[in-house]
């Protein structure tokens, strides 16, 4: 959400560089990934995502606007980042 807030924001010309704490970088595949780890039906996941998606659904969802994974998706916009970046991430643990 730093990032999408430092990239929108009417204050962006003032962020001089960004501290990311285990940062979610992908919502769709992190969504995805948690989904499924939930248990529900892949299918249910898909739709629940879509309908988080479709601006005529919005009625169902409750969303002003549709939620445009796409532009949250900071691993494939990586080049568009102009300002400095630490990332902090947990160590992996061992299995």
């Amino acid at each position: 959400m730093a990032l999408r807030g430092a990239d929108q924001s009417a204050y962006s010309d003032r962020i001089v560089g960004l501290i990311l704490d285990a940062p979610v970088m992908d919502w769709l595949t992190t969504l995805t990934a948690s989904a499924g780890a939930s248990g529900p039906p892949g299918s249910i996941t898909a739709l629940g995502l879509r309908l988080l998606q479709s601006p005529t659904m919005r009625w169902v969802t409750g969303l002003q606007d549709p939620i445009e994974f796409k532009h949250m998706d900071w691993l494939k916009r990586a080049d568009e980042i102009k300002k400095p970046i630490l990332v902090l991430r947990p160590a992996a643990r061992p299995s």
